[in-house]
């Protein structure tokens, strides 16, 4: 297909396309360009306030969106359309009070994050789609840099590329939300985002998780020290946090993302605590088996195994002892999920005992 050059290419070529594919697309378009914020949170012409207020409310529009398109949750719909009117808000305000060069990147990089959060709400998500796709290009032209945005634009052909390609995939929006951002072209805005990295930590409240939250999503890697399904559990309970709770600025609402990012770090470990107590069955389960702690699994071998004698009572003990292992797998391997660096050799170690037992058990 041709490349993509423009916001009205885009707008064309999303017509009658399934609105999670705007949706999709315009959030990777606004997170490219969410460093440009760093022009904001150096300006001298805004307040610490500001400053605060408008980078939480693009991070809480930008959140959301990929909560929105990751699950295409109703529930998204309300809480996209208001964030997305809280950053229209605080965009205004720091458009009234920095009224100079630099101000046109910023403004039009979280305008960017703002069109993407209606997308969820909006009759012509296509149209909204171009929109945040414009305001990017924007941001980038605007910002200050050599570059031209011709690497922007590359970035958003290859997004509309990879949606055309995997058409037939009914994942293929959630997989693209997993890929790296610029996917394949070199990032533009390195520099701006190490120094609103530096910057979001010379302020006064807790920004650890949204820098980590953003370079998760720049790398196409999960959150760090989390488990798929423990990431979409922190970015749904995040992007459902009351808007009273939001009103209430960076101080709070950080304050309590941290506490919600500890508890889902406990429960895990707890979970983990739990299985050690019950992962090794009674005495059906002599001879090699696994055992999972802290979150790791082992392969461990008793003392005693089964008699050589193979009668009908101990063959009926050693299909018991092979399918509690193979449904003891299959119910805790879930639960370490990628985080034992060598659960791979493990599993294939305990798949060599199974194999060891079934030729036991056909040699009678």
């Amino acid at each position: 297909m041709d490349e993509i050059r423009s916001p009205i290419a885009l707008e064309g070529w999303l017509y009658n396309k399934p609105s999670d594919w705007a949706h999709v697309v315009a959030y990777r378009c606004s997170m490219r360009v969410i460093p440009v914020l760093n022009l904001a949170v150096t300006s001298p012409y805004l307040s610490e306030r500001l400053k605060n207020r408008l980078t939480l409310s693009v991070f809480h529009a930008s959140i959301i969106s990929w909560v929105a398109a990751y699950s295409s949750n109703p529930e998204m719909i309300y809480a996209a359309v208001i964030a997305a009117g809280d950053a229209g808000d605080a965009v205004a305000a720091a458009r009234s009070a920095a009224a100079h060069a630099g101000a046109a990147a910023f403004v039009a990089a979280a305008d960017a994050a703002v069109a993407a959060a209606f997308v969820a709400a909006d009759a012509d998500p296509a149209a909204r789609a171009s929109f945040a796709a414009s305001y990017a290009v924007d941001a980038v032209r605007a910002s200050g840099a050599t570059r031209t945005s011709d690497t922007t634009s590359a970035a958003l052909s290859n997004d509309v590329a990879w949606l055309q390609s995997s058409q037939a995939d009914k994942k293929n929006v959630q997989k693209l939300l997993a890929l790296p951002l610029w996917q394949g072209e070199k990032n533009p805005l390195l520099l701006e985002w190490d120094s609103f990295k530096i910057a979001l930590k010379s302020f006064d409240h807790n920004w650890q998780f949204w820098i980590d939250w953003y370079q998760a999503k720049l790398d196409g890697s999960l959150h760090p020290g989390l488990t798929q399904s423990q990431q979409d559990d922190l970015y749904y309970k995040i992007a459902t946090l009351p808007n009273e709770l939001w009103e209430e600025g960076a101080e709070v609402v950080n304050q309590r993302i941290a506490e919600l990012l500890e508890e889902i770090k406990e429960e895990a470990q707890s979970a983990s605590n739990d299985v050690v107590e019950t992962i090794r069955a009674p005495d059906e389960l002599d001879g090699a088996h696994l055992e999972l702690s802290d979150g790791k699994f082992e392969l461990a071998k008793s003392s005693s195994p089964l008699s050589k004698d193979f009668d009908k009572e101990t063959q009926e003990i050693l299909r018991n002892r092979i399918q509690s292992r193979i449904n003891m797998l299959s119910e805790q391997v879930s639960r370490v999920s990628n985080q034992h660096p060598r659960l791979d050799i493990v599993i294939k170690e305990y798949q060599s005992q199974l194999e060891n037992d079934l030729d036991e058990l056909n040699s009678v």
